[in-house]
């Protein structure tokens, strides 16, 4: 006969490291669970507990295992986990000029690299300017007005067999200078 595992979801979803879940299978058998983990770098199973601890974004799956018992054979169910990177912080403006507006940021671990957006008030939304490296934790926005207040966005991405996995955007205003202005910068972090 099989065994029906329950009592755990069949995918779950973190938001940045150092989050931990416990799973609590049971097996309809009563075969004894054990867990076991993909990918350590994503997270980590507990083979006895069932203790999950995030350790960096990505994609890994925990297989759920009950031993065989004299009246059921072996049972396995996979879990899907997803962590997406941490939030982008800190974003804050690092320089001005009358046409160009420098940001920067703190890197965020296991990222992979950023996407760099630019508000676009005809569109009412956030355009995407670029995308740069996991070492690059800066950026220039050229061609800009004098004396013009622009707002900016960047969240980091990793990159899976599954395609990108996004973080939270972190949000900062600017203006640019002109004659007698000083700079403007508000930090905002968002989940956008």
């Amino acid at each position: 006969l099989r065994q029906e595992i329950s009592g755990v979801s069949s995918s779950y979803s973190f938001h940045g490291k150092d989050e931990t879940l416990k799973l609590y299978a049971v097996s309809s058998g009563n075969g004894s669970i054990e867990y076991a983990s993909s990918d350590e770098g994503v997270v980590v199973a507990a083979p006895k507990t069932g203790r999950i601890t995030v350790m960096g974004p990505g994609i890994a799956t925990i297989k759920v295992t009950a031993s065989e018992t004299l009246n059921y054979l072996k049972e396995e169910k996979n879990i899907d986990v997803v962590v997406e990177p941490e939030q982008v912080s800190e974003l804050s403006v690092k320089n001005n000029s009358s046409n160009a507006v420098s940001v920067q940021w703190n890197k965020v671990p296991g990222a992979s690299g950023y996407e760099v957006y630019k508000y676009h008030d005809l569109y009412e939304e956030y355009i995407l300017v670029d995308t740069v490296p996991a070492n690059q934790t800066d950026y220039k926005f050229n061609q800009l007005s004098s004396g013009t207040k622009y707002k900016f966005k960047v969240r980091a991405f990793t990159d899976t067999a599954r395609g990108k996995l996004y973080g939270a955007s972190a949000k900062c205003t600017a203006s640019t200078k002109t004659a007698n202005a000083k700079t403007t910068n508000d930090k905002t972090d968002d989940s956008a």
